[in-house]
């Protein structure tokens, strides 16, 4: 598998403490985060199992995409019942209209919705976008655990969304790594760890002829391994 990314604030060296002084103190998470993570893409909806479909028409699919859904038309796709052959692609053009409008939040609930059914619990594509808006919550742990869990699933994934599914997984591995280590700036496994993903991420994006994101790969590996030797 292809590699990860990684985002990073500089990290002040620590000076000799002087006896009977207090010992500088890290930056707190509070002021100190890894930049948001951006998914590659929208969140592809999956197809009508039947054409014209009766209930997610296609002026739905056109608002959503869009992010133009109204308050109407939110409240259709959400009465799409658990039960119906509807529901995962109703609560995918959800997500996509709450991301769209910037609705963090709501994208969260409706991911959290098609986690409901069995055959979405370890889709990887829903799991690594369920990770990118956890690191972007700053809910760093749980972004990490979704984005293992896609990866565990990785042969899941459909061909063309490959691409742009493992870059998402390696960009919140490295991102909710360096949280988390923002948070525990004694534990330098986790400092290791995000560097770990932007190497991933570098991998990835190399095999793919990538040279932006090589680059920006390139620098966030710097920057860390800088940070690194000044705690050594």
């Amino acid at each position: 598998m292809a590699e990860a990314p990684i985002v990073e604030a500089p990290i002040a060296p620590v000076a000799a403490t002087p006896a009977n002084t207090s010992r500088p103190t890290s930056p707190s998470p509070a002021r100190v985060k890894p930049p948001p993570v951006v998914a590659s893409a929208p969140l592809p909806v999956p197809a009508a199992p039947t054409l014209p479909s009766a209930l997610v028409t296609a002026q739905l699919v056109e608002s959503a995409r869009q992010g133009a859904l109204n308050a109407a038309e939110v409240s259709t796709l959400e009465g799409v019942p658990l039960t119906s052959d509807e529901y995962s692609r109703s609560r995918a053009l959800l997500v996509q209209n709450a991301e769209k409008r910037g609705d963090t939040d709501s994208a969260l609930r409706y991911l959290d919705q098609l986690f409901k059914l069995d055959e979405n619990r370890y889709n990887p594509v829903y799991l690594s976008r369920a990770s990118v808006h956890l690191v972007n919550k700053q809910r760093y742990a749980e972004a990490l655990t979704k984005a293992n869990e896609a990866e565990r699933y990785w042969s899941r994934i459909p061909a063309d969304q490959m691409d742009r599914t493992q870059t998402d997984i390696y960009a919140s591995q490295a991102s909710a790594a360096l949280g988390l280590f923002y948070a525990n700036p004694d534990d330098a496994a986790l400092l290791d760890r995000s560097i770990r993903a932007w190497e991933r991420y570098r991998q990835h994006a190399a095999a793919r002829g990538d040279s932006t994101r090589v680059a920006k790969a390139d620098a966030e590996i710097s920057r860390l391994r800088d940070m690194q030797a000044r705690m050594e």
